[in-house]
Formats: structure tokens, C-alpha cells, sequence
């Protein structure tokens, strides 16, 4: 699996995680983990068998709110950016944040409307509480791609 958490404790032994599927929501406890070239090697208590690990493919697993660790000064959660309302410095509205790409360089949010590069010289400053990213000038505002 490819884990998007920065804190490699979440998946020591004994760790629980929550399994998201159409089938319904579980708990799953972390037998042990690996690093195993760019992926994490991870097996679950009560998940035995390849066939049971294939019953989980396509599965995304996600701790509770609860579990959160504080993040310093300028970190975000992925959940918390998603949604938020985009717009220049100028005023112009840019659209919803619908994701965000993890492209190696750095992040990128994508709006209805534009891609934009979530960097310090891009970002003015994110308003959890006003619900707004606010970039800096139009130039950092690429045309997202047509569907």
C-alpha cells in the first residue's frame, strides 16, 4: 500500500486502522509492517490468507478524528483543504478544491476551474475558519483540463 500518513506509528503492531468499502466500515489490527521499496508491507491480525487479503483491494483505510496528531503551524490535513473555496489575492474566484494531486515536486490542488501548486510562493494563506485558500496572483492559476 502506499500510505499517505507521516507518522510511520500508525502502522506498528497493535495499531488500529478503519477499513473503508462499499461493504461497510471494520477495524483492522496491524500485525506488523515493512517498507518494501516505495510501498508499506502490512499484515492485518485475522487476514491470513491471499485470498483474504485480496477481499481488500481498492480498500482505503483511515484512522478517526480522535486519533489525529497536532500538526505544526502551516500543515493541513488532506480533509481539511478539500472543499475549501480558491481565489486570488484580486478577488477572482477560482472554484472548490476537489483533490489534491501528490506529484513528487509538490502538491497540487484542482479545482473545477484551475490547477494550482500548493507552494509558498503560490499560497497566500489558507482560512480554515473563512473556508478559503488564498493564492497569490493569477499566474499560478493553470487551466485544469477539460473531462
Amino acid at each position: 500500500m502506499q500510505p499517505l500518513s507521516t507518522y510511520p506509528e500508525r502502522f506498528a503492531p497493535g495499531a488500529r486502522l478503519n477499513l473503508s468499502r462499499p461493504q461497510g466500515s471494520v477495524t483492522l489490527v496491524v500485525a506488523e509492517a515493512r517498507a518494501h521499496k516505495d510501498r508499506l508491507l502490512v499484515r492485518f491480525e485475522g487476514i491470513e490468507s491471499l485470498q483474504d487479503a485480496e477481499a481488500l483491494r481498492g480498500a482505503r483505510l483511515y484512522i478517526r478524528r480522535s486519533q489525529l496528531a497536532p500538526l505544526a503551524r502551516g500543515e493541513y490535513y488532506e480533509f481539511q483543504i478539500i472543499g475549501l473555496r480558491v481565489r486570488t489575492q484580486q478577488g477572482t474566484e477560482l472554484g472548490r478544491v476537489k483533490e489534491i494531486l501528490h506529484t513528487g515536486a509538490n502538491d497540487v490542488f484542482v479545482t473545477e476551474q484551475v490547477l494550482v501548486p500548493a507552494i509558498q510562493a503560490a499560497i497566500a494563506s489558507i482560512d480554515l475558519q473563512a473556508g478559503e485558500v488564498v493564492i497569490r496572483s493569477d499566474h499560478w492559476a493553470v487551466p485544469a483540463r477539460p473531462k
